[in-house]
């Protein structure tokens, strides 16, 4: 993929999550590329099956990750220990702006896929490494929404938090064995179309006042980053160029979070 760093993850056994599509689909596809032994979760088989069409020899794994014992059962059936996790699967559901807009129904959807999930995933993938003694890297997808106020994103940026702080909590706690345990935070990302999402649901005049004011307060001067800037981040962390960078949580945001 253009723009994508030549990292060695030659051989390494990688399981993505949140494969299907996305930033998911083209982090599998740039570790293929680089020649790693990739396994891809997604919830959806029809993706899973054109993905294994575009990259050839790559393990599948079809699996909804808000069901904790199926979760468990489908990673059980991985006897290999990886050299990598990517914690990428997540939702973002557009609201309406503030925290009495809040619905109880918003925090289980946001919290079981963006945070539990994480914390299952984690846990039986870390569990293999730990017994292999080779170590590894896990890289969470967080969001530079944990950082600031996001006024249209209030429960999504509420469980980035947490995700932020799980990535402290299992560096400390997987350091030992030789495991590091960072984050990726970034800005909107053009691809995905993830600012698009969320201010479309508002009314048009503050739908078009909202996305000046992203693009004015980013010191870069840019509403949304491209995927690649996102990959090359999570490949970084994957790789031994980061041996000893641990609980981190990378912003890749234009300084949008310092501004």
């Amino acid at each position: 993929m253009q723009g994508v760093e030549r990292f060695n993850l030659e051989g390494k056994r990688i399981l993505v999550t949140g494969a299907g599509r996305g930033i998911g689909r083209a982090l599998v596809k740039a570790l293929y590329n680089l020649k790693a032994d990739v396994y891809a979760l997604s919830l959806t088989k029809e993706n899973l099956d054109s993905l294994r069409v575009e990259c050839p020899g790559i393990h599948t794994v079809c699996v909804d990750l808000r069901d904790w014992e199926k979760t468990k059962e489908a990673l059980s059936q991985i006897t290999e220990s990886m050299d990598g996790l990517v914690n990428n699967a997540g939702i973002l559901i557009p609201a309406p702006i503030g925290l009495f807009a809040i619905t109880p129904e918003d925090c289980d959807t946001h919290f079981d896929l963006n945070v539990k999930a994480v914390i299952n995933v984690s846990q039986q993938i870390a569990q293999k490494m730990i017994k292999s003694g080779r170590g590894g890297s896990i890289v969470n997808l967080s969001s530079a929404a944990s950082k600031v106020h996001t006024p249209i994103a209030v429960s999504y940026a509420i469980c980035k938090g947490a995700l932020d702080v799980l990535t402290k909590n299992m560096a400390c706690e997987l350091g030992a064995n030789k495991i590091r345990v960072n984050s990726v935070n970034p800005f909107f990302v053009d691809e995905t179309h993830s600012l698009e999402k969320l201010v479309t649901a508002l009314p048009i005049e503050m739908m078009e006042k909202i996305t000046e004011n992203v693009c004015q307060r980013c010191p870069m001067g840019r509403s949304a980053i491209e995927v690649r800037d996102v990959l090359n981040a999570i490949l970084f962390l994957l790789s031994d160029s980061s041996r000893y960078i641990n609980g981190q949580n990378l912003m890749v945001d234009g300084g949008f979070t310092i501004a």
